[in-house]
């Protein structure tokens, strides 16, 4: 009987041990997919290409989908929101800013 009950506490333990990854995993998605995103748009203002357009298709290569994406100048700020099914639907959110350096705006931060 001790077997059976440590044989179901460690099926448990890997399942939400599976769960809690699947969303660290879809967070990070959605992180980097705005991080692409925000990167494509500011070059699409650069090369005269519709900004949003291109951060909309860099989001959905990545499995994301373009929440919001807005300009201010040569800065884009987008936000991606990515899913992961765990019994539910979870949505998880990325945001993030690129543009030139140098034009009176904060440098990128690398830590997330």
């Amino acid at each position: 009987m001790l077997g059976i009950g440590f044989v179901a506490l460690i099926l448990v333990v890997a399942l939400v041990a599976t769960g809690i990854a699947a969303l660290v995993f879809a967070h990070r998605r959605a992180q980097s997919a705005a991080d692409l995103a925000a990167l494509a748009a500011a070059s699409g203002y650069q090369r005269g290409v519709a900004p949003c357009g291109e951060a909309q298709r860099i989001a959905a290569a990545n499995r994301g989908r373009l929440v919001s994406c807005v300009l201010d100048g040569p800065v884009a700020t987008v936000d991606v929101e990515c899913s992961v099914v765990l019994g539910g639907t979870f949505r998880m959110h990325g945001r993030a800013k690129a543009g030139p350096g140098g034009l009176g705006g904060e440098a990128p931060s690398s830590a997330h």
